[in-house]
């Protein structure tokens, strides 16, 4: 099953959170993960803005090596059809979800993937959406490797 990682996972990876990075390491060791261009953006614009300068080398330093390790999935016309559609559903009903957290949910949506979170709170308001806790144990490689997907 292919994965989409969200902008927490970047965060708490980037800081070296040992239970994240398993989770990264379990599931990109069958090359079914990616990263959406808006989580990457998100991740970056913050990473961008800390004032001390050895911290944004650091984010620079793994920036580059996500980019190496892991595919970015591109925001297209048909994933801000289905963010408007979609949220705008939901905030009809009173529901709202994070603008940015949206956008990746409903891209990973459209795509038919789930999406590696730590902060489910606004991706669990997506209905259909298949939601993943890094806590959560990984499939194996053999058995992510034997799937169609």
């Amino acid at each position: 099953m292919l994965i989409s990682i969200d902008t927490s996972i970047l965060i708490h990876a980037e800081r070296g959170d040992e239970a994240t990075m398993a989770a990264l390491e379990a599931r990109s060791a069958s090359g079914k993960i990616v990263v959406s261009s808006v989580a990457l953006a998100e991740w970056l614009h913050g990473a961008s803005a800390v004032k001390d300068a050895g911290r944004r080398v650091r984010a620079r330093r793994f920036y580059d090596l996500v980019l190496s390790r892991i595919a970015v999935q591109p925001f297209t016309a048909d994933d801000a059809i289905e963010f408007g559609r979609t949220c705008g559903e939901l905030r009809a009903k009173g529901v709202t979800v994070d603008f940015a957290d949206g956008l990746i949910a409903c891209q990973a949506l459209r795509l038919g993937v789930a999406v590696l979170t730590s902060n489910g709170s606004d991706f669990s308001k997506i209905p259909g959406l298949e939601v993943v806790d890094p806590k959560a144990k990984a499939p194996d490689v053999e058995d992510a490797e034997g799937q169609e997907g």
